[in-house]
């Protein structure tokens, strides 16, 4: 009968995929070995079978118009589903949500879930890292992650260690903010996701956001710049136009400031007053309760202003992308600036062109830069310069949010970074750990009251709790995965993780084997160790090389032991990948 696959569902039947169709056997029936075939059933060869928590069967064939077809018990039949249609060779699995997740030969990945088709293909290599689908092959492992094979194994992360995005179709993430039932954010034109029904809707589409540049050029797309809570209400900032969101009613107050914009970012002192760059980017302020705006003389010296903070003492900070840092205390009116100054290193910063400014809880003020990350100390206005680097190169910190245990994350051009002040230590995430970003946007962040984090980039949102982010205990299992003996590779017939054991000459005494740990998370960062014979002999280090070379070995028998670690440091138990013996030469015997 050819059978290809088997399959038992929740109230025991027994279906049967074999090379010409579906069967199955009733679980009344099981022990009369009785197989039934229904006229729906499909008649080609059988891939995948399949059934959901709810009860949901599926499965998949080879040849045929529709490639994915779903089991009416009602109506006792198979009826196609329009969306597989003529899309090759497909295997399938459910994912812990109950997504479908659909592996098509030569295309690409699907997911399905309730309100969305997401397709991985290769025109977006770019956003998710899948370069090429050579086969149909797709698995759901313990830990419920989704493996699939192309160019190289890929996965998409289970719910044990996910960020959570939101998409924006290609359009950047310039502002965002949550509160209690939604986020706020603004891609082409101003959105809000909501928590409950996961997706988003287009508000403020009766404000006419349109700005003439020059006669000859229109601007294309409505901007929310930032987003600031105050009181019960939402401010926020456009081109030339500050509103003020009333959650209650579902309404809002506007502004228009008559003065030069983009207004990136602002702040709002304890009297009302929200502080932005005014014309020509320098500061002003607006009194929220009547709309009147007041320039800043004292300030006339700062341009190009992009960022500003404020500490609970009510000292402002401002960022510009030309001249530096300003500290300003509106009390007494007094200014000082910082740059970069080779001859005052204690006061130093990294760059001219400021990207994002934090006060940190311990009062200290971080400055992201394309050039780093620096710290100025809160009194003695001493500057101390945090190092990081991505292939030698200093990292471009774009955004900076304090975590809950007063950690640093940074969105950065390369991905987000996790930062720990306290031992300098760093750890970057990017899309092998799901997230949708690699670039995020200068100041486009935002921490709510839960102590989640959200960073808006290129490509939508990224959005998590650290403490389930930071530490994962599941750690990588390590297989053998090729082995070569005097530079040749040794029984391509055998899968690598099959291979148990090898009888070689004495002859065939240079070995080099590579491991694979198969992790859901940052596979490349993991590390590797590995030990030969003796179990309590000491562990040989391999850092993130997953080569082990093994030279001249003497004759005699070997057990070769090897252990992963995951990117936290969890490391895996010891397994016994292979038993090595090197049978000496015939003179050599007694």
């Amino acid at each position: 009968m050819d059978i290809v696959e088997l399959f038992e569902d929740n109230d025991k039947n027994l279906w049967v995929g074999t090379k010409s169709g579906l069967k199955y056997v009733a679980g009344e029936k099981r022990a009369s070995n009785m197989l039934s075939t229904g006229k729906s059933f499909p008649q080609m060869e059988i891939i995948s079978i399949w059934e959901n928590s709810k009860g949901e069967l599926f499965v998949s064939v080879r040849f045929g118009t529709h490639k994915i077809y779903k089991w009416q018990p009602e109506e006792a039949e198979f009826i196609p589903l329009e969306q597989f249609k003529r899309d090759g060779e497909i295997s399938f699995v459910f994912d812990w949500k109950d997504d479908l997740w659909a592996s098509s030969h030569g295309r690409g990945v699907y997911q399905f879930t309730p309100k969305d088709e997401i397709f991985f293909g290769a025109e977006d290599a770019v956003l998710h890292g899948m370069q090429a689908m050579f086969t149909n092959a797709i698995y759901r492992d313990k830990y419920d992650n989704i493996w699939v094979e192309g160019e190289e194994l890929y996965y998409m992360p289970g719910h044990h260690k996910a960020f959570h995005s939101i998409k924006s179709d290609r359009f950047q993430v310039i502002s965002v903010f949550a509160d209690t039932n939604h986020i706020w954010y603004c891609s082409d034109q101003p959105y809000k996701w909501s928590m409950k029904e996961k997706q988003s809707e287009a508000y403020l589409e009766d404000v006419d956001f349109t700005e003439l540049l020059n006669p000859d050029r229109e601007r294309k797309h409505k901007r929310i710049y930032q987003y600031k809570q105050w009181n019960e209400r939402l401010v926020f900032t456009s081109i030339r136009n500050v509103f003020v969101w009333d959650y209650m009613t579902d309404s809002y107050i506007e502004y228009p400031t008559n003065m030069q914009g983009a207004f990136r970012e602002f702040i709002i002192d304890d009297e009302d007053y929200l502080w932005f760059p005014g014309d020509k980017a320098k500061p002003a302020k607006i009194d929220l309760n009547t709309g009147k705006i007041q320039k800043q003389p004292q300030l006339s010296e700062l341009t190009s202003v992009c960022a500003v903070v404020q500490t609970d003492a009510g000292e402002q900070w401002w960022g510009t992308t030309k001249s530096g840092l300003f500290t300003y205390d509106p009390s007494n009116g007094e200014i000082q600036q910082f740059v970069p100054d080779a001859s005052n290193p204690s006061t130093s910063i990294s760059s001219y062109s400021i990207n994002d400014l934090l006060v940190h809880s311990d009062s200290s003020i971080w400055i992201g830069s394309r050039l780093g990350l620096d710290q100025i100390h809160p009194g003695t206005y001493e500057v101390i310069h945090h190092p990081l680097t991505s292939q030698n190169e200093a990292v471009n910190v774009n955004s900076i949010l304090e975590d809950d245990d007063g950690k640093l994350w940074l969105g950065t051009e390369f991905g987000l970074v996790f930062y720990n002040p306290e031992n300098n230590s760093s750890r970057t995430y990017t899309n092998h750990d799901g997230l949708v970003n690699t670039n995020y946007t200068p100041r486009a962040c935002y921490k709510d009251t839960d102590g989640w984090l959200y960073f808006g980039g290129d490509n939508g949102v990224d959005y998590f709790l650290p403490d389930e982010i930071l530490k994962n205990q599941i750690p990588p299992e390590v297989y053998l995965s090729k082995l070569k003996v005097n530079g040749k590779p040794y029984n391509e017939s055998i899968a690598g993780e099959l291979l148990q054991e090898v009888n070689l000459s004495y002859q065939q005494n240079f070995l080099e084997i590579e491991l694979i740990g198969l992790h859901f998370v940052a596979a490349e960062a993991q590390e590797y160790a590995y030990r030969i014979s003796d179990q309590a002999g000491e562990w040989n280090s391999l850092g993130q090389n997953r080569v082990i070379t093994l030279a001249r070995l003497s004759p005699g028998q070997y057990m070769l032991e090897a252990k992963s670690a995951n990117p936290d440091g969890i490391w895996s138990e010891p397994k016994v990948l292979l038993s090595i013996y090197i049978h000496p030469p015939f003179w050599g015997t007694s």
